[in-house]
C-alpha cells in the first residue's frame, strides 16, 4: 500500500503561518526578559556563579515545538491510502444493439412490446446487474454508430439506452451488421482487460453496402475478443402494425447461420429470444459466462492522526513541566 498525507483543513494555514512568524520575530528580537535584583546577586558574581542560558532556551524550544504540533493538528492531517484494493469480477462489454426499421415489429400480441423495446429494458437490467464491469454501446441500421464509449458510469449509459428509438440516432432502413462489429472492435482494441466480449443483438440480415463478415471475424479473433449473438424473432416473423387491418405477420428474415459462424469463430455463442423472457434468460446466461477475477480500486481511505499528535503534545506538556518542576526549577 502506498500512503501520502493529506490536511483537510489547509485554510487554516491563513492564521497558523502569521501567528508563527510573529511569534518568532517576537522572541527573537522584541523580547525582552524581566530581570530581578537580589541581595546576593553581587556576592555570587564575585564567586564567579554565573547562571546558565540553558534553561532559557530550552523551555522556549518546548514551547515553540508545542505551539507546531498544535498548529499542525489545527490543519486536521489525515494518512491516505490510495491503492486499497478488492478483489472483484469485471470485464470489457460493447453492445451492439440492431435499431433498424424491422426493430419496431411485435412478437407477442399479448404484451404489445416492439423487439425494440425488449431489447431497451433487458440491456438496462443486464447492465446494472454489471456493477464493475466498463460496459459501452454501438447502434446500427443503415449505418453504425458509437453511441458510448467503455464505462463504469451506468446511470449515463442507460439514460443514453432509454432515450433511444427508431429512427432518431441512426437511418433505420439498413442493417450493418458487420461495420457494427468492427466499430465495437474499434472501441475494445485498446481495452487493457484481460477479458473482452461484443454482444450483438439484431432481427434482420446484413444490408448489400455492409462490409464482408469475415474481415470483422478475424479482427475479433486477432483481439482475442470473443462474439455472443443475439438474434430477436421468431421464425414465423413479427408482427407489424397497419392503420388499415391492425396488426398483421410480416415476414422478417434473420441469417442465424451467419450470427452462428460469428459466434462460434471467435468463441462465443449464439442465442435466439423469440420473446422477452427468452431475452432475459440469454442475458442471465451471458451474465453467468463472462466472470474475471480482478483488483479494482475500492476506495481511497483517510484516516485521522489527530490522536497521535495530540499524544506528542502531551509528551511536551509533561517534559516541560518535570523540568520546571524538578531540574530548573526557578528561584
Amino acid at each position: 500500500m502506498v500512503f501520502d498525507i493529506h490536511f483537510a483543513q489547509l485554510n487554516w494555514l491563513y492564521f497558523i503561518i502569521p501567528t508563527l512568524v510573529g511569534a518568532l520575530i517576537y522572541r527573537l528580537w522584541l523580547y525582552k526578559p524581566v530581570t530581578y535584583q537580589y541581595t546576593l546577586v553581587g556576592l555570587m558574581k564575585q564567586m564567579g556563579i554565573r547562571g546558565s542560558a540553558l534553561p532559557s532556551r530550552a523551555f522556549f524550544m518546548l514551547r515553540f515545538a508545542l505551539l507546531i504540533i498544535l498548529s499542525f493538528l489545527m490543519l486536521k492531517p489525515q494518512v491516505v491510502d490510495k491503492r486499497s484494493k478488492l478483489p472483484v469480477e469485471g470485464i470489457d462489454i460493447m453492445l451492439a444493439l440492431d435499431l433498424s426499421g424491422s426493430m419496431q415489429a411485435l412478437d407477442d400480441l399479448k404484451e404489445l412490446k416492439s423487439r425494440v423495446a425488449i431489447a431497451k429494458e433487458e440491456a438496462i437490467r443486464f447492465i446494472k446487474e454489471r456493477d464493475d464491469d466498463s460496459i459501452g454501446l454501438v447502434v446500427f441500421g443503415q449505418n453504425a454508430l458509437s453511441r458510448a464509449p467503455l464505462t463504469l458510469d451506468k446511470k449515463i449509459l442507460i439514460e443514453i439506452i432509454k432515450e433511444l428509438d427508431l429512427g432518431n440516432t441512426v437511418d433505420p432502413n439498413g442493417t450493418v451488421i458487420a461495420k457494427a462489429l468492427a466499430t465495437s472492435l474499434n472501441r475494445l482494441k485498446d481495452s487493457a482487460a484481460k477479458s473482452k466480449i461484443i454482444i450483438l443483438l439484431t432481427d434482420g440480415v446484413p444490408s448489400h453496402h455492409d462490409m464482408q463478415p469475415h474481415t470483422a471475424i478475424d479482427i475479433a479473433k486477432k483481439l482475442n475478443i470473443k462474439i455472443y449473438t443475439i438474434g430477436i424473432g421468431g421464425k414465423q416473423g413479427g408482427y407489424l402494425y397497419n392503420s388499415m387491418v391492425g396488426y398483421q405477420l410480416a415476414y422478417s428474415p434473420l441469417n442465424t447461420v451467419l450470427l452462428e459462424q460469428i459466434a462460434y469463430e471467435t468463441g462465443g455463442k449464439f442465442f435466439r429470444a423469440k420473446n422477452q423472457k427468452e431475452m432475459r434468460t440469454i442475458y442471465e446466461v451471458i451474465n453467468k459466462l463472462e466472470k474475471t477475477k480482478r483488483d479494482a480500486n475500492l476506495y481511497t481511505q483517510y484516516k485521522d492522526t489527530f490522536m497521535i499528535g495530540l499524544w506528542i503534545a502531551l509528551l511536551f506538556i509533561i517534559l516541560y513541566s518535570l523540568l520546571s518542576s524538578f531540574i530548573w526549577r526557578v528561584i
